[in-house]
């Protein structure tokens, strides 16, 4: 009788780990058939992901968006065939969120650099592209392109194996959401956002004294205010890393303006990582083909604590500082600097037209969020709104000093940032297209990418400075949307 009773119980514990492996089994599969549906076959990318708040858009000539539905033909990533220079046909996917803002959707993609030189990467090459089905690394052809030499863009990678190192998230996405200018300041009369109502967040700044467009600041007594993400607009400055950070991570709380209040929603700083992925895919065919993007070179005069107005382009080759007094939203300044939807605007657009993403050469210098690991004591003040941990995570990325390596060789191994894959780090100039490559010190252990409007053809997709931490007229900040 004992013995029937221990084949019986044994009997269910078998029939138990049947039913558990085919659970698992199913359950995988099903993943996977829904991550390959997110594919769009028509388009040959992963389909953008809307949160709530956001719609999709169109523009016409005036750069006026048009709210349109989901199943109408409002994005395609073409391939570009020969020089942007006079602009592109490739429409990335845009939306915008219930204030306005406008967001621009990379979709998850692979990537291999073909360089010029491979003993001297400063001299450029190509980028190829491929566009990854759902979370899976297979291209149209449904082949595994890791085995012919691409890399998954490690924005779109979970990061959890890796410890984060080269700037991925916790799991694996699709796709992510842009903002389609540098910050900006809502609410100022004779701008694009005079008719945006300005909100205070929860978050205080923690600058002892100082100013912004809105006025005075004063430590943990001046609330900090939502950011809009428009052309047109005052570039959002004078906030130290600590307090974009802090500020960027608190955009998702309740009663934000831009409608995102779902957990499975993120609205953070742009990462290192991400604004690598936007830089690689701008660089290819699928956006300006290895053309240079122009520079946004507008220097305001007139008005106290603006630098510079987010959505504007230098003429072809001509990246000399526009020195300007503001006077409105008008559509251009002296012939030298274009609002973002005219055809010369588009000049700084990663597609060559309005459907890019713009400021990402010139206007601010943008610190993205991550940071030199062993920095000097002085600049550690900066880090309290990152937390405790000593390692990287989602929203931020450490970089390594190693015993007897410069910094630059001791982060060789990070890929996909547009920093050392894309630099010889030999020189203050070496990374592709000439543009600035000063890689991390310990006294200046933030990262500013893209350049200001005052650095001329220093300024791209490719520039990389670097920075003690504190605030500046000159610098601001974009933000990514990450809907799961």
């Amino acid at each position: 009788m004992k013995k029937n009773k221990k084949i019986i119980f044994i009997t269910l514990l078998v029939i138990i780990a049947i039913i558990t492996i085919l659970a698992i089994i199913f359950k995988n599969s099903f993943s996977n058939v829904n991550n390959i549906n997110e594919w769009n076959k028509v388009k040959l990318v992963n389909s953008p992901k809307l949160s709530t708040g956001m719609s999709p858009i169109v523009f016409n000539k005036k750069g006026e968006s048009t709210i349109v539905d989901v199943n109408d033909d409002w994005y395609s990533y073409e391939q570009q065939e020969s020089t942007t220079i006079q602009g592109g046909t490739s429409k990335w996917a845009n939306a915008q969120t219930k204030d306005g803002s406008q967001w621009v959707w990379i979709p998850r993609f692979a990537y291999k650099i073909n360089y010029n030189d491979d003993e001297h990467k400063e001299k450029g090459g190509n980028i190829e592209i491929k566009f990854l089905k759902g979370t899976t690394n297979l291209d149209k052809d449904n082949q595994d392109v890791t085995k012919n030499g691409y890399k998954v863009h490690p924005a779109f990678k979970n990061g959890e194996n890796t410890g984060y190192q080269n700037g991925e998230w916790d799991k694996e996405l699709t796709g992510i959401w842009v903002s389609k200018f540098e910050a900006g300041y809502a609410g100022i009369e004779n701008t694009s956002t005079s008719n945006i109502q300005t909100q205070d967040t929860e978050v205080f700044h923690e600058a002892t004294l100082g100013k912004n467009i809105y006025g005075e600041i004063r430590k943990n007594e001046t609330k900090m205010k939502y950011p809009t993400f428009i052309g047109g607009a005052f570039s959002y400055n004078n906030l130290d890393i600590g307090e974009i950070y802090l500020l960027c991570r608190n955009l998702n709380s309740n009663n934000n303006p831009y409608g995102i209040n779902n957990e499975n929603e993120d609205i953070h700083l742009m990462k290192n990582s991400e604004w690598g992925a936007v830089a690689y895919l701008a660089y290819s065919a699928y956006g300006r083909n290895s053309t240079p993007i122009s520079i946004n070179n507008i220097n305001i005069t007139n008005v106290n604590s603006v630098k510079t107005i987010t959505g504007y382009s230098s003429f072809i080759d001509d990246y000399m500082v526009n020195d300007v007094e503001y006077s409105g939203n008008i559509e251009n300044y002296n012939d030298k600097s274009f609002i973002w939807y005219s055809k010369n605007g588009g000049l700084a657009s990663t597609t060559g037209n309005e459907y890019g993403i713009f400021d990402m050469a010139g206007g601010v210098a943008e610190y993205v969020a991550g940071y030199l690991g062993d920095m000097d004591t002085e600049n550690k003040a900066y880090l309290i709104n990152f937390g405790t941990e000593s390692q990287s995570n989602k929203y931020f990325t450490i970089f390594s000093s190693e015993n007897n390596k410069t910094i630059y060789d001791s982060n060789k191994n990070i890929y996909g940032d547009a920093t050392i894959e894309t630099s010889s780090g030999i020189g203050s100039y070496e990374s592709w297209d000439g543009e600035t490559s000063y890689y991390l010190t310990k006294k200046s252990p933030f990262f500013l990418r893209g350049g200001t409007f005052s650095e001329g053809d220093f300024s791209g997709l490719f520039s990389y400075s670097i920075h003690s931490g504190h605030s500046g007229e000159d610098h601001g900040f974009r933000c990514v949307l990450i809907v799961e």
